[in-house]
């Protein structure tokens, strides 16, 4: 049924199909059209007359020879043109874009089935290859339609041709070897389903390589999105807004206008987070990053910095513009009402902000200039923006406090940590759902169950290698009914040659299901051994083709099936090589019979139709090398998916800074601790960890000292902490670790002691003299409270530990 699509036009224009074209030859631009969409539809058209055109020449050669009446040829020849003149019309016109089958391939494949049963009803010599014509007109279409729609196809194609057997047989049973016929058909009865299921195959094939593609879509934009943007705000994160600070000096080279650079810290928001919990902490920082995107110029940039410092990039920006984008902001966040987040919660900012005046100065000095800024802006009264000193003074001041060299901030540094027991269910869901469900085990259910799994094992894996052979061992077991139930009865081929063919095709595929059945194939490249299994078949059918010429017509029907068979397995060059093969092996046996004549054989028909097999080998191996290099690229694109999935699973469960596990992550290992604790009543400790006066270490010494700092305090826990246990970054300067299977005893307290003694030993590289410590708080989770209150547990007992002095590590009542 042809369909009109809904948002069709009811004319298509021609100007839209030629806009915005590149120029093309005349004759090309006549035959094909200009527009793409329609170019590709004529194309393929096309490439189907083709078959028709050299049919049509056999045909003509068949009828200069006398070997079919004119009027039968003239009829085809005229279906033909008419049929397929009105299809490429169609495309052609781009009428058939406005349809839901733009190309016509369900009333093409139609067509070519209408072709079909009229060659057969009309010439008898073309009935045997009319059945390789209809594998040919099946496997053009693979891919264009539903295993369904080819299926259909496929059953309807047999009737028909069953119905105009039974129409001749009644009309003129004389010109019907009935008894050869109705085993052509059977054949084909059995044939043709099994190119169909490759057909399906296929078809999968297809609808994968468009799945994958979307899914890889969708997979890039994500890794965009988490590459480039924070997880908490929603704005640019650090990473990137460093790539947009790169391009801005080329830009001032072209364009001579300066920019400005802002540096803002939200005044003492370690408050926040000790009086009204990490959670308000979180929605006052969306909240401030929300207020402040609004305020500032659709061309600037604001990126969250790292904890609550964010980074404002004014592009093509005067330091004049810049101070007063800067007080809208100030402005702004005075005016906001934050008591409404919590009872007498007021927040205000202090900035440091410095224009990039020469195109050439390094962009570390600009950061540096603004965050000595910053540091400014604090010690004056906060809730102000600063401007930077010139670049030489800031220097100055800057190697006063200690010397800094530069620290590549942004590259994260990646930590190796221990699988936890219990992965971030979220990810892993989103991962599963992008590569699709894995190998499982089939149940065994009843005699039949047990049966099928004694024969097709148990597991996927052997199932797929083994599903393409069990289609394969249909198609032996009817040959070999085929030489023991008529060939040999009716006298085709000789009851000896007839048997030891049989034994050879038992003995070699049991052979080859050993191998695969045994898992012993899993050892080769290619563990179905599609390769040697085809070659194997190809000469048992060139061997039946000598010996049995009755068979024939099933023989070349049997070779087009087993060329489709290498479509789904096989490797472009293979694919090629067995088509060629095929293809040699028919015309080696051909000359053969040429110089060693059989008596009774009509030389000329069987050259006609060897020439016919050859150019639908030819074709059939074309499109295999096609649908090969489409399973390779199938392949290819995988792997980009999973290497897209990998990185995407990184930065969901990572901090970019420290390459520590993230928040998100260490909250859903949480939750699966205390699932697993309800289960199994194994116990779980968290260490909350608080870097002891990192605000001081951030304005004394600056930000880039500061992350250091957190870096190698990531990467010194890493070492020192034990295997099971987990750390992360909980936000800012505070690290949280699981201790999975712990009881608040000695081996959690011990194992802080023992990071407490390693870290004293820390020296950071841009700072020596500097020194560091944490303090920390430890909780036991317990069976009558919530994960919160654990965390609240936690919390408090940091803050005791604070209280006591700091540089210690204090156990939760």
């Amino acid at each position: 049924m042809i369909s009109v699509h809904p948002n069709a036009p009811l004319i298509v224009p021609m100007v839209d199909l030629q806009a915005g074209l590149a120029p093309s030859h005349a004759p090309a631009q006549w035959l094909l059209g200009r527009h793409p969409t329609v170019r590709n539809g004529v194309k393929d058209v096309l490439q189907a007359i083709l078959t028709y055109v050299v049919a049509s020449v056999l045909l003509g050669v068949a009828t200069s020879r006398g070997l079919i009446p004119f009027w039968k040829v003239g009829v085809l020849i005229s279906f033909f043109v008419v049929s397929w003149g009105t299809v490429y019309a169609l495309v052609r016109s781009a009428w058939s874009q406005r349809l839901v089958d733009p190309q016509l391939a369900f009333v093409r494949i139609q067509i070519d089935m209408l072709a079909i049963v009229m060659s057969y009803g009309l010439i008898t010599m073309v009935r045997g290859s009319t059945l390789q014509w209809l594998c040919l007109m099946l496997t053009f279409y693979l891919g264009r339609l539903s295993q369904r729609q080819i299926f259909t196809t496929a059953f309807i194609a047999i009737g028909l041709l069953a119905a105009t057997l039974l129409g001749h047989w009644m009309l003129r049973p004389q010109d019907v070897v009935l008894h050869a016929e109705v085993l052509n058909l059977s054949m084909l009865g059995v044939l043709l389903p099994i190119a169909a299921f490759i057909g399906g195959e296929v078809h999968r094939l297809f609808q994968r390589a468009a799945e994958q593609g979307e899914r890889l879509q969708y997979t890039l934009k994500d890794l965009t999105q988490l590459s480039t943007q924070d997880g908490l705000t929603g704005l640019c994160n650090r990473h990137h807004m460093l790539e947009l600070l790169e391009e801005e000096p080329k830009r001032q080279r072209r364009s001579g206008q300066a920019f400005c650079v802002a540096l803002l810290d939200i005044d003492f928001f370690k408050l926040v987070n000790d009086t009204h919990g990490h959670a308000m902490g979180d929605q006052v920082l969306k909240k401030f990053a929300q207020l402040a995107a609004d305020s500032i110029g659709s061309a600037d940039t604001l990126a969250r910095w790292g904890g609550e410092e964010f980074l404002l990039l004014l592009p093509a920006t005067n330091l004049d513009q810049a101070q007063a984008t800067m007080a809208r902001l100030h402005e702004v966040m005075r005016q906001y009402d934050w008591g409404q987040h919590a009872a007498g919660l007021r927040l205000t900012f202090s900035a440091g902000l410095a224009e990039h005046v020469h195109p050439e100065a390094p962009l570390s000095a600009l950061l540096e200039r603004v965050d000595q800024a910053l540091y400014r802006a604090k010690q004056t009264g906060r809730d102000r923006t600063q401007l930077a000193l010139a670049g030489s003074m800031a220097m100055a001041s800057a190697s006063a406090a200690c010397a800094k060299p530069h620290v590549d901030l942004a590259t994260p540094v990646k930590l190796k940590q221990p699988a936890p027991s219990l992965a971030a269910g979220a990810v892993l869901s989103h991962e599963a759902a992008l590569q699709g469900p894995g190998p499982t085990d089939y149940p065994v259910r009843g005699l039949l169950g047990a049966i099928v799994n004694a024969v097709m094992g148990s597991d996927s894996a052997m199932r797929e290698r083994l599903r393409l052979m069990m289609a394969g061992i249909l198609g032996y077991a009817s040959w070999i009914a085929t030489i023991g139930l008529y060939a040999i009865p009716y006298g085709v081929i000789s009851p000896g040659v007839g048997q030891l063919l049989m034994v050879y095709v038992v003995l070699t595929v049991a052979v080859f299901y050993v191998l695969i059945r045994s898992g012993y194939s899993t050892r080769w490249q290619d563990q179905q051994i599609i390769l040697p299994q085809l070659l194997n078949a190809c000469v048992a059918c060139v061997a039946c083709y000598w010996v049995a010429p009755a068979l024939r017509p099933i023989v070349l029907q049997s070779m087009c099936v087993l060329l489709i068979f290498g479509m789904v397995t096989l490797k472009p060059r293979a694919a090629l090589l067995i088509g060629g093969l095929f293809t040699v092996m028919l015309l080696a046996t051909m000359g053969l019979q040429y110089s060693l004549p059989h008596p009774g054989i009509d030389l000329t028909t069987d050259a006609l139709k060897v020439a016919l097999s050859c150019f639908i080998f030819l074709h059939l191996s074309t499109l295999s090398f096609s649908y090969s290099k489409l399973r390779q690229s199938v392949a290819s694109e995988q792997a980009r998916l999973e290497q897209a999935v990998q990185q995407v699973h990184e930065l969901l469960i990572h901090d970019a800074l420290t390459g520590l596990f993230n928040r998100k992550y260490l909250v859903e290992l949480l939750e699966r601790e205390r699932q697993r604790f309800t289960r199994s009543h194994s116990h779980f400790c968290v260490a909350l960890i608080d870097l002891d006066h990192f605000k001081r270490i951030n304005d004394s010494h600056g930000h880039h000292v500061g992350d250091e700092v957190l870096v190698e305090f990531g990467r010194m826990a890493r070492s020192v902490l034990r295997e099971t246990d987990v750390i992360g970054r909980w936000g800012g300067e505070e690290f949280l670790v699981v201790m999975p299977d712990t009881e608040p005893g000695p081996n959690g307290i011990v194992t802080l002691e023992r990071l407490h003694q390693r870290f004293a030993t820390l020296r950071i590289q841009s700072c020596p003299e500097l020194r560091v410590a944490f303090s920390s708080g430890v909780a036991e989770f317990r069976v009558d409270e919530s994960l919160d209150q654990t965390m609240e547990r936690a919390d408090r007992a940091l803050y005791a530990a604070k209280a006591e002095g700091r540089n210690r590590c204090v156990l939760a009542p």
